[in-house]
């Protein structure tokens, strides 16, 4: 496979990215020290160095070349992650399974479900959702004991409500609500980040220790929790759960956070007369109440 500019390996570029989770995980698996892309072998051997139980395998995805099964069915069955080498997109999704991979192998194996009862197309709008949410999913981690004080932010994103997201209550950020990258899509074009570039958040309650855990077990708290929440959403079948936000609003994820920056409606967009609130609000645990 050839290697085209876009995929063109810069490490320097790897710290530029702004979250601070999927940082951990390069500076863990030591990828910014590399002078090239990691190969599927090196990524199946850092994963299990990291989880000794992870469940996969990544192996070389030859462009051109077909594969027994398609590409869910593969991972849900075999256990096998095809990888294309030398490439951004493929080598992000090797970090999000290094850090989730309890629930990347459930959005397989709900893919795989679906393809057995209802056949590879149509595809179904719960693999739609899944889908969206496995390439351009943002988490927002907040502590089970400030759910509560999370209510008006959660609004604001529901309703679009991007100056009290963003402005008003700018101070959560970080210090309450911690973003954490899951869609390995967004993770990729955060290398050369663009006004339009979105993401759909899903709220993700954390143990009240939480700041207190190495990254290792925030990442497997994490990971659980999420597990729980797309169980809960049977894998976001309605389509009044995932909902969009702009990814470089985010504080201290663009440089050029001034006042002209958010008042850009084409990017910032009112939300649509009509759309129900998400049922992810109000901000909740446990989920069934």
């Amino acid at each position: 496979m050839s290697i085209t500019m876009q995929d063109k390996w810069d490490r320097e570029k790897l710290t530029q990215l702004r979250c601070t989770f999927l940082l951990d995980c390069i500076n863990t698996g030591k990828f910014d020290e590399r002078d090239s892309f990691p190969s599927a072998s090196e990524l199946t051997k850092t994963a299990q160095s990291q989880t000794p139980s992870f469940p996969c395998t990544f192996i070389p995805q030859i462009e051109g070349e077909g594969t027994l099964d398609y590409y869910e069915i593969q991972i849900a069955n075999a256990q096998q992650i095809p990888t294309r080498e030398n490439n951004w997109h493929d080598f992000f999704n090797g970090l999000i399974w290094h850090q989730f991979p309890k629930s990347k192998m459930l959005i397989s194996r709900l893919h795989a479900k679906d393809i057995e009862q209802h056949g590879l197309s149509p595809r179904t709008p719960r693999r739609d959702r899944l889908t969206h949410f496995d390439e351009c999913g943002l988490l927002l981690l907040v502590k089970k004991s400030d759910l509560a004080q999370c209510t008006s932010f959660f609004h604001g994103l529901s309703t679009h409500n991007w100056t009290q997201v963003y402005l008003e209550l700018r101070n959560l950020w970080h210090n309450v609500v911690t973003p954490c990258l899951f869609g390995h899509a967004s993770a990729e074009m955060m290398l050369s980040p663009f006004v339009g570039l979105t993401a759909k958040w899903v709220l993700v309650p954390v143990d009240d220790d939480f700041d207190t855990c190495s990254f290792a077990e925030k990442r497997a708290h994490v990971d659980d929790q999420l597990l729980s929440v797309i169980t809960y959403f049977d894998g976001f079948t309605s389509k009044n759960v995932l909902r969009p936000i702009p990814l470089l609003g985010i504080p201290q994820w663009c440089d050029k956070q001034n006042a002209n920056f958010y008042s850009d409606s084409n990017y910032f967009r009112s939300q649509r007369e009509g759309v129900a609130l998400t049922q992810q609000y109000p901000p909740r645990w446990p989920l069934k109440q």
